[in-house]
């Protein structure tokens, strides 16, 4: 259940008593009950979480009901109400979408129709747009967003970049393409989007940005920093799945020879194990960012069992092989990508796996 849905029921009570109301009829029964009037303050609150909720499900949670209109129920529930909630949403919408002429009306169908349109192209659009040179079906989709200038669209527009990135890593097999892609959209055009969305933030009251705004800006970062986490374990899996079956043929001697070189691959690997953990503190001073589940079938994708299991402790190697110093390395460094259930559904398969084959 979305958090609007779980909302509505809640407000619903509070919405009905509001006496200043032009759309609620009066008790219908004998007996004439009053009810006090709400003050603006709490008024202002229940607009705010609403309208937080509404904005989080129409920008973040998967599926979209094209029909859904969350704003109406607070904009024809009372003058009061309507009061509010306009002075909240002329904020969030910014000048683009507030009509001065008709006493500052908020042009919300407006708002909710590019809201939806920037879901549909996050959830339906073909995230190989993003592999283009010219980016021109992209950057046509983006356009929209300079004129209106908006911070809730700029928030949205991220969104539907990051969505688009994400998708790519499912559809498109050619992982230098997507490489490609994702660092450059992560180097020109997440910069744009972020800056310009800051700028016009900027100008938003601190209560409305807290509570609207805030939240969707760190879910952006924890999923951006998923990608990138992404991008990281894939090079470490394609890396490891070229030298760890040529190391496991090396004899141990020889391997001791060269021994440098396998020095040089733990440190490649322990920086990028340093990088993320870097990033994650990093990223926890500016916002509250969590770090997020790889998808199963992306771990797949990337090999990441297959790499798992040139990294099996080989039997017949002495202990003082550098091979089996690397063995552990790949193992922590991949186990700190995972969630604890992964880690146990990998080590389950290894188990399986070597008592089918008569290991154990």
């Amino acid at each position: 259940m979305s958090r609007s849905v779980e909302k509505k029921m809640e407000f619903k009570s509070l919405l009905a008593t509001d006496t200043n109301s032009d759309n609620i009829s009066g008790p219908t029964d004998d007996r004439q009950t009053s009810t006090l009037p709400i003050p603006v303050e709490l008024l202002h609150k229940i607009a705010l979480v609403y309208l937080a909720d509404a904005f989080w499900s129409l920008i973040i949670e998967p599926g979209l009901d094209k029909e859904w209109d969350p704003l109406s129920a607070l904009l024809h529930t009372s003058f009061r109400f309507r009061e509010v909630t306009t002075d909240i949403l002329s904020h969030i919408v910014g000048p683009a979408f507030v009509d001065p002429g008709a006493g500052n009306r908020v042009k919300y169908h407006e708002v909710l129709v590019e809201v939806k349109r920037l879901k549909t192209l996050a959830e339906s659009g073909d995230p190989r747009q993003l592999s283009d040179p010219e980016l021109t079906e992209f950057a046509t989709a983006l356009l929209p967003l300079v004129s209106a200038d908006a911070p809730i669209l700029w928030r949205a527009g991220d969104f539907a970049i990051n969505s688009l990135q994400f998708r790519l890593y499912e559809v498109d097999q050619n992982w230098a393409s997507v490489c490609d892609a994702t660092d450059y959209i992560t180097a020109k055009i997440f910069p744009w989007t972020l800056r310009n969305g800051v700028l016009s933030s900027m100008r938003i009251p601190t209560p409305v940005f807290r509570a609207i705004l805030k939240p969707i800006q760190e879910h952006f970062a924890s999923s951006q920093y998923l990608v990138g986490r992404i991008s990281t374990l894939r090079a470490v899996c394609d890396t490891m799945q070229r030298s760890m079956p040529i190391l496991s043929r090396v004899p141990a001697e020889l391997v001791l020879e060269q021994q440098h070189l396998v020095d040089q691959i733990m440190q490649w690997m322990r920086s990028m194990e340093k990088n993320m953990a870097e990033r994650i503190k990093l990223g926890e001073n500016a916002v509250n960012v969590q770090v997020l589940r790889i998808p199963d079938n992306i771990l797949e994708e990337i090999k990441l069992y297959k790499v798992l299991l040139y990294s099996q402790m080989p039997q017949d190697r002495p202990d003082d092989d550098p091979f089996r110093r690397l063995c552990t390395c790949v193992q922590e460094l991949l186990f700190c990508y995972l969630q604890d259930d992964q880690k146990e559904t990998l080590m389950l398969r290894l188990r399986l796996e070597k008592h089918e084959s008569g290991q154990i």
